[in-house]
């Protein structure tokens, strides 16, 4: 299992994407992730698209058949239109192009509804302020699909997924 991390932010208040992990083990991306902080809720949009393309575009994907390749995204609020000039459907449609598994834990919004679409991924709706057990529901049905396709080697994310 290789793991990349990245975090972003909005660009207008110079929050700029930053790797994290860069091909690592899972204990190093716990370590990254647990060093990620969020503040408050009701956040305002912010640019999710350019994050998610610097992150496809960053990782040396393997794409060799039978690898489960699978990008897992986790946002508050919706997107600003991206400044790296992609659309939430062209970017979906690159992911879709190398089959990659885009899985975006969000709030539900047209254009992060389109981006999943166009991707073929999944979506796990949360609120923007969610509570402890909506986190640990979500994180149980992440985990499940992203083990599932794993052992399986797929890369069609399961529609539905029991926690």
């Amino acid at each position: 299992l290789v793991v990349w991390v990245a975090t972003h932010g909005d660009l207008d208040y110079g929050e700029d994407w930053a790797l994290l992990t860069d091909g690592k083990a899972g204990e190093q991306a716990r370590r990254d992730v647990a060093g990620i902080t969020y503040g408050g809720g009701g956040d305002p949009e912010e640019h999710h698209l350019d994050g998610i393309a610097n992150l496809l575009g960053a990782v040396p994907w393997d794409l060799s058949y039978g690898v489960s390749r699978c990008l897992v995204a986790f946002l508050t609020a919706d997107t600003k239109p991206a400044r790296c000039a992609v659309t939430a459907r062209s970017l979906g449609e690159a992911f879709k192009a190398k089959d990659i598994c885009l899985h975006l834990v969000c709030e539900s919004t047209p254009t992060l509804d389109e981006l999943v679409a166009a991707a073929g991924g999944l979506q796990f709706t949360i609120s923007n302020n969610p509570s402890v057990p909506e986190l640990q529901k979500v994180a149980g049905q992440v985990a499940a699909s992203v083990v599932a396709r794993t052992i399986a080697a797929g890369t069609k994310p399961l529609r539905s997924v029991v926690p």
